[in-house]
């Protein structure tokens, strides 16, 4: 019989232990790979608490002192600034689903002194001490709803002492202003949505007084409003920012007109010295296009030029004839940037709003 050409096969034993081989070898692969990711993560972390830690002493030396966190050991708010250190995070390396990066201050065996606590993506938690450098953090659960208060104390820390969050992930938050990597920006108007009072703001001309109205707002509930005089076409009211020679800011603001039909929103921006017009250095108009609810945008990108120490901006609106109607502003947004900034109060993403309902620091987009 010619057998040539026959070959025998795999049996089903063989090719199971095949498959087991495989299988396990897989595995160890898979293994090894979560390992040297869970290790890259730990790692990196720990060089990113690290390099904070370095950015804070170099500030205790400028101050003479351990920054305060502002936060206190009575208070379970949150601080949203770590007064003169810049640090920006490998974001990749964090557990965002916890409140993952502290910072405390305090007095500990009688010295002064300063931990950072950070969660790693993998899980692990790490300090960065001021006295001691980086060690493994235990003792602590992390849920999404933690507090410098009790890390602080699971640290060593005991009242009275200061903290300050780095990371929170409740959407209101995110990372905040001194642990932020993206571009920070700061409204340079301090009050601009007036949903307090109307504090800084008058009348620049063509207006009798400007009052404060609470319902209604484009931005919030409330708005700024001021009733023609019947003359000018271009009547405006203003407020005053701080600003260095050189600085590029960006402004845009909304406003509505009831009572007589407004051809452009304008913009007058002027550099003032004291209380002092020195000139007008900038204006604008742009043609009117309201919204549904008939609110007008107008923006501008202006340089700060010599002669002054602040800016004042005087926003209204022009009009074919002398202007009786109502006017109104709101969403006021001016900002160190080259990108005409849209004003949100904190209600989309790409903004973050902190401190009183009328304060303007915020930053974004968020991460």
């Amino acid at each position: 019989m010619n057998k040539r050409g026959q070959r025998r096969g795999f049996t089903i034993v063989e090719l199971l232990i095949v498959i087991a081989v495989i299988g396990i070898l897989s595995a160890i692969v898979v293994i090894g790979y979560n390992q040297v990711i869970k290790n890259a993560n730990n790692n990196g972390l720990q060089a990113d608490i690290s390099k904070l830690g370095d950015a804070i002493k170099l500030t205790t030396l400028d101050i003479n002192g351990v920054p305060s966190g502002g936060a206190t050991s009575s208070n379970t708010g949150d601080s949203t600034l770590l007064s003169g250190v810049e640090f920006k995070p490998s974001v990749a390396f964090y557990d965002k689903a916890v409140s993952n990066l502290y910072y405390c201050s305090g007095v500990i065996n009688g010295t002064k002194e300063f931990t950072i606590i950070a969660r790693s993506k993998s899980g692990n938690a790490y300090a960065y001490s001021s006295k001691s450098g980086v060690t493994n953090f235990s003792g602590y659960t992390w849920t999404s709803a933690n507090n410098g208060v009790s890390i602080c104390g699971v640290a060593g820390y005991t009242a009275p002492f200061s903290w300050s969050y780095g990371y929170n992930p409740s959407p209101t938050y995110g990372w905040f202003a001194w642990a932020f990597n993206g571009e920070i920006l700061t409204n340079l108007v301090t009050n601009p949505s007036m949903e307090t009072d109307s504090t800084g703001w008058a009348t620049y001309t063509g207006f009798g007084a400007a009052t404060r109205v609470a319902t209604g707002g484009w931005a919030g509930s409330a708005y700024l409003s001021a009733t023609g005089s019947n003359s000018t076409t271009s009547p405006r009211v203003y407020t005053d920012i701080p600003a260095t020679v050189g600085d590029v800011i960006s402004l845009s603001f909304r406003v509505r007109s009831v009572g007589q039909a407004a051809t452009n929103t304008f913009m007058g921006i002027k550099v003032i010295s004291g209380t002092t017009e020195i000139s007008t250095f900038a204006s604008k108009s742009v043609p009117w296009a309201p919204d549904s609810n008939g609110w007008s945008q107008g923006s501008i990108t202006f340089t700060v030029p010599s002669g002054g120490d602040k800016v004042r901006l005087s926003l209204g609106l022009q009009s074919t004839a002398n202007y009786t109607g109502t006017m109104s502003i709101d969403g006021i947004i001016a900002v160190e940037s080259t990108n005409i900034p849209q004003y949100a109060d904190g209600s989309t993403p790409r903004w973050h709003w902190l401190g009183s309902s009328n304060s303007s620091m915020s930053f974004g987009p968020a991460l």
